[in-house]
């Protein structure tokens, strides 16, 4: 590789580095490496006592890493830690950049634009408990160009889970000034190319998107350490294979694993767009008027099963006549299913909140 080339993708990061979308009722804003590590904690519980580095530089990420032989290490024994003061993000974002990591392959480009937060937020589950919310936050989309970088062949979208991500075909792809569109789920940050509401998990746990704040991030090129042009004092962070984020205590895996653990890091994302089991995205207005049919037919459903469940309590237990339900009977069956809605939620709010994974 030579400078000219480095110089080329560095023309050609700028020239496809997205617009970005944040939702609304965002409380998470994304972060730099460089202010993540000035507000941060390297601890290595390996040693007697635990070696602790503040603030953290590039360079102790790679010793730390390059000690243990770049070995994937997310037991919480290695912790890059930092407060909650640092969830909300950086503001202001516009002095935010993404970073953006290019390789070759079967004749095309392939750009991946990385993200970072201090926290990945909570989520509704069935509108009973929150989940999902841990320290950190890496979110990526790829960008597929032609061999010389000059035409757009596709966008990788990911969220979540690596088969939640899509692969949108050029034409289809949302621009804005020339650039690729991007929309940021509230809190959890999955990546999305419209606003809407995204149904995941048959509903249960569905993703927003909304046009709220603009996010125009400055793109800054990285290699990683096979390279001839990695820079440990500034790309250090990109080996890092140890926990991010949570507490200074041995054993704490709260955090997410590092930047070097992503498959999409150690491979470029599968290329196969039949792979991928995306979730509909539904428009705002489809997806309130799906929800609310939805809770119509369960109230129905379930008003009905009481409904005649108290007729036969009528008919074999009190054995009393029964007829036509008057205005108290439907009151007392509303009631039942409203206490019945209570000890649903409550319940089940608190099985979410120890079983649900983080």
């Amino acid at each position: 590789m030579s400078d000219q080339t480095v110089q080329n993708y560095n023309t050609l990061i700028n020239k496809w580095s997205p617009i970005v979308y944040l939702h609304p009722e965002e409380k998470y804003f994304p972060c730099s490496i460089d202010w993540l590590n000035a507000n941060s904690v390297l601890i290595d519980h390996n040693t007697q006592p635990p070696t602790i580095i503040q603030p953290v530089s590039n360079t102790a990420l790679y010793n730390v890493s390059s000690k243990y032989n770049f070995e994937r290490r997310v037991s919480g024994d290695i912790v890059q830690s930092f407060t909650s003061e640092l969830y909300p993000g950086q503001i202001p974002i516009n002095q935010v950049p993404i970073y953006a990591l290019v390789r070759e392959l079967n004749d095309k480009l392939y750009i991946t634009y990385v993200f970072f937060y201090a926290k990945n937020g909570e989520y509704s589950i069935l509108g009973l408990s929150n989940a999902g919310q841990h320290p950190a936050d890496i979110e990526h989309i790829t960008v597929e160009l032609n061999s010389d970088g000059s035409q757009l062949l596709r966008v990788l979208y990911s969220a979540h889970a690596p088969k939640d991500a899509r692969w949108i075909k050029a034409e289809n792809v949302p621009m804005e000034d020339g650039k690729i569109v991007v929309y940021s789920a509230v809190n959890g940050h999955g990546l999305y190319p419209s606003e809407g509401t995204v149904f995941r998990l048959f509903g249960l746990t569905n993703d927003y998107t909304e046009k709220g704040t603009k996010w125009e991030p400055r793109p800054i090129l990285v290699f990683l350490k096979d390279s001839p042009y990695f820079n440990v004092e500034t790309m250090g962070w990109t080996v890092y294979n140890s926990r991010l984020g949570g507490t200074t205590e041995k054993g704490d895996a709260s955090g997410i694993t590092g930047f070097a653990d992503k498959s999409w890091v150690k491979n470029i994302d599968e290329l196969d767009e039949n792979w991928y089991k995306p979730p509909t995205i539904f428009s705002k207005r489809v997806s309130t008027i799906l929800i609310q049919i939805k809770d119509l037919i369960v109230f129905t459903i379930v008003y009905f099963i009481i409904l005649g469940l108290l007729k036969v309590v009528d008919q074999y237990v009190i054995k009393k006549n029964v007829g036509t339900y008057d205005l108290r009977d439907h009151l007392t069956t509303i009631i039942i299913v409203y206490v019945l809605y209570q000890i649903y939620k409550i319940g089940g709010g608190m099985l979410i909140k120890k079983f649900a994974p983080t």
